[in-house]
């Protein structure tokens, strides 16, 4: 019933974010019930010469035999030039019979606290939609940086209506799209175009942002939101990170330590 789609890119200075999303992810399918989950979908582009290892295929192939869960590895095609959205809308076109997609980049993850992330989830995704039964529901949406309103984190879901509704011109019209504006820009586009909503999960889950060229972690959510939903990596890797604005700093690293804010 629910596809979980994760974007990839293996020439990634952190080579390990893969790795660590799927031992998470791994984690939760084995401690929960997944009564919405029954698909794992990675996008392969090709393996830059760096990092020759970057799926370890076998290994999690047959980790997810012993589980309800069927883990798919889907070869990508284009030049992957488009960050993570073509990735995702070929993932969603390859499959289009699920009820819902969960769509993630690889250098993200589940909190790990979150067992039952489906359910969790899906709930929350069917309340947020429940006046149209459709939308694209992302971790941060605004006007941003200059930009109309957007997925501006756009790690997210949405439903089968809502695929229905883009249609299965999705792809082509995305590049079209992204051959003028921004990718994130061009994505949002998609939805706004044919008039299917975008909305936030930051005012209830905290909306994490890791900023590569600063090295600096920015939680876009209200002070008072402590729920967990999805997360950089380097959220779980650092011993110290310097926040953004108006957030503390983390003292400990949280991976091995627990969790502080």
């Amino acid at each position: 019933m629910l596809n979980y789609i994760i974007a990839t890119y293996s020439a990634n200075k952190l080579e390990y974010t893969l790795q660590i999303q799927l031992q998470i992810l791994y984690t939760l399918v084995m401690s929960g019930d997944n009564k919405y989950l029954s698909q794992i979908t990675i996008l392969c582009p090709q393996v830059s010469s760096g990092h020759p290892h970057y799926y370890q295929k076998d290994i999690w192939e047959k980790l997810f035999e012993s589980t309800n869960v069927k883990l798919v590895y889907q070869n990508y095609i284009g030049d992957n030039k488009n960050a993570s959205y073509d990735q995702w809308i070929q993932g969603v076109l390859k499959y289009p019979n699920f009820e819902y997609y969960l769509l993630i980049e690889d250098d993200y993850t589940l909190h790990p606290s979150l067992v039952n992330f489906d359910s969790l989830l899906v709930e929350y995704y069917n309340e947020m939609i429940k006046d149209s039964g459709e939308g694209y529901l992302c971790s941060f949406a605004d006007s941003f940086m200059g930009h109309p309103h957007h997925a501006a984190i756009s790690n997210g879901m949405m439903n089968r209506k809502t695929l229905n509704s883009l249609g299965n011109k999705v792809l082509d019209e995305f590049y079209v799209l992204a051959s003028t504006d921004f990718c994130q820009i061009a994505f949002s586009k998609l939805f706004d175009n044919k008039n299917i909503n975008i909305s936030s999960m930051h005012k209830d889950f905290m909306a994490w942002f890791w900023c590569s060229s600063k090295k600096k972690l920015t939680n876009y959510s209200p002070e008072c939101v402590d729920k967990y939903a999805f997360i950089p990596v380097q959220y779980l890797m650092k011993e110290y990170f310097e926040l953004g604005d108006n957030n503390t700093r983390i003292k400990k690293s949280i991976y091995n330590r627990g969790l502080y804010r």
